[in-house]
């Protein structure tokens, strides 16, 4: 069999990428029509990734069939949400954007439990056959992918937090930053629920997993970048941390924290600020630190 070619050695389009929304209460049909609308302006490739993010009111297995139905085996990533993007900001629907290109592969591992223990969670997700090598505290993996040209990112999925446990999201980044020896730019976010804040899901090819983290590692031989924005604005106020617990702050100038939100209607002590929850993004500014909102 000949080699693939390289992104240099072709003179046509080297990824193509698609997406759509699909609405409706059919579950399987709102999945189905999603991705075959996202396919419809991809020519030339096969899909080599496919993200889905959708409410939890979907039969979410009922959804990846119809999803998987119209882009196949293709390796499918995401998670439920507290609302969909898709050319504009939707609700109750499902989002499916398809990334193809013969210069991307993307492996895909799963850990359960988070909430239980998130370090065995984590270990289970990249003991995964494929991803394992990346993940072994050596840098053998990271050279052999060096030497033929290519790079690789990352997608992290992490549950948000519920009523009845806090996010681990920063835990599994950091842990994750680690185990890479510093070598993978990682972009993702964190699971919702539709503001329910009670269970939310990893979405891996046909699986739906509660309490569930997902590593994505994206290989490929394109050139790539990953930006960073976020719906934060500048105040006036000032306040100095004067009492932390790793890296949740208990006292704003010596006051409990949480008095210092009491503007929110939804601040209450001992528990997560939901209306100040929001999917996290984040940019490695150079190897080994990142952004992040």
């Amino acid at each position: 069999m000949p080699p693939a070619p390289s992104p240099h050695e072709t003179d046509d389009l080297n990824i193509e990428v698609g997406a759509a929304v699909g609405r409706g209460t059919a579950s399987y049909e709102a999945g189905a029509q999603a991705a075959r609308d996202a396919l419809a302006g991809i020519r030339r490739h096969g899909p080599a990734a496919v993200l889905v993010f959708a409410s939890v009111r979907h039969d979410l297995e009922a959804l990846l069939r119809g999803v998987r139905s119209a882009t196949g085996d293709a390796p499918l990533v995401g998670a439920t949400t507290a609302g969909e993007i898709c050319g504009g900001h939707h609700r109750e629907s499902a989002v499916v954007g398809v990334l193809a290109s013969p210069f991307l592969s993307v492996r895909v591992g799963v850990g359960e439990g988070v909430s239980r223990d998130w370090r065995a969670a984590l270990e289970q997700a990249l003991s995964t056959p494929g991803l394992a090598p990346f993940f072994d505290g050596t840098p053998h993996a990271w050279a052999d992918l060096a030497s033929r040209g290519r790079s690789a990112f990352a997608i992290l999925v992490s549950p948000g937090n519920t009523r009845g446990a806090v996010s681990h999201s920063f835990d599994l980044l950091e842990a994750l930053k680690r185990r890479s020896l510093g070598c993978l730019p990682i972009f993702g976010g964190s699971a919702a629920d539709d503001w329910r804040m009670e269970r939310n899901f990893a979405l891996a090819d046909g699986r739906a997993v509660p309490d569930a983290v997902l590593v994505a590692l994206c290989e490929t031989d394109l050139q790539f970048g990953i930006g960073l924005e976020h719906g934060l604005r500048a105040s006036s106020a000032r306040a100095t941390v004067t009492e932390a617990s790793g890296h949740e702050v208990i006292q704003l100038d010596g006051r409990p924290a949480w008095s210092c939100t009491r503007r929110s209607p939804r601040s209450v002590p001992g528990t997560p600020i939901a209306s100040c929850s929001s999917p996290a993004a984040r940019s490695p500014r150079r190897r080994g630190s990142t952004s992040t909102s």
